[in-house]
């Protein structure tokens, strides 16, 4: 009996992978249990294999998962630090090209202001130099002009006097005759044709600054005429 319950187990074993049990063959209850324990138990390790393979499986593939994303992880890595060297060489290079272009263009302006300062400089150096003369040719002729009058006023008195003179007081001398200095036509108009600078100079030349202010021997006073009977 024992040898028939051992060739039932095998048997059972022998066709539990195919799910083809056939049970008819056995009539006894106690070997149905036993059937069906053996099933259970057969049952049960399969679904333990599956399991343990389905776990296998799992952690294999969570493991590729894994060394997928810290390959994607360490290229993105990789990938941020290029270009943050690329955004910083960049920035780099433009913060360079806009000082050098800052410093070229203050450096433009200031020499421009520099040009500048210096034609204000010279323009002003020159105006004052034209100030200078323009203010001497004044005082010039000012002066002479004066002078120009004051003798001329004396001429006009000194010939009237001659004119109208009535009294008069034997000296026993011969009058000198009085000459005018009033110029020409022609000495006018040759004078006009001169240059102002000439003018000055042949001024001073012939009547000196210090000596203008001498009488002239024509026009020291001098006594009246005789009285002719």
């Amino acid at each position: 009996m024992m040898s028939s319950l051992h060739e039932v187990k095998k048997e059972t074993r022998r066709v539990e992978c195919t799910g083809l049990i056939d049970i008819q063959r056995f009539n006894s209850p106690s070997w149905e249990i036993e059937i069906k324990q053996d099933q259970s138990v057969g049952t049960v390790k399969a679904a333990s294999k599956q399991w343990k393979d389905t776990l296998t499986s799992v952690k294999d593939i969570s493991s590729r998962h894994v060394t997928s994303l810290e390959e994607l992880f360490r290229t993105a890595i990789k990938s941020n630090e290029q270009h943050d060297l690329e955004i910083g060489s960049v920035r780099n290079a433009a913060e360079d090209d806009v000082v050098k272009d800052s410093e070229d263009i203050i450096s433009h302006f200031g020499s421009i202001i520099e040009h500048e300062q210096e034609s204000s400089s010279r323009m002003m150096d020159a105006v004052s130099v034209h100030v200078g003369l323009l203010e001497d040719l004044c005082t010039d002729h000012a002066a002479q002009a004066s002078e120009i009058e004051q003798r001329t006023a004396r001429t006009f008195q000194k010939y009237k006097a001659s004119l109208f003179a009535s009294d008069y007081e034997p000296s026993g001398e011969t009058p000198v005759r009085l000459e005018s200095d009033v110029p020409s036509k022609g000495t006018i108009e040759s004078l006009r044709a001169m240059p102002m600078e000439s003018l000055l100079e042949e001024f001073r030349e012939n009547h000196p600054y210090e000596s203008s202010k001498e009488p002239r021997p024509s026009l020291i006073p001098r006594s009246p005429l005789v009285q002719l009977n």
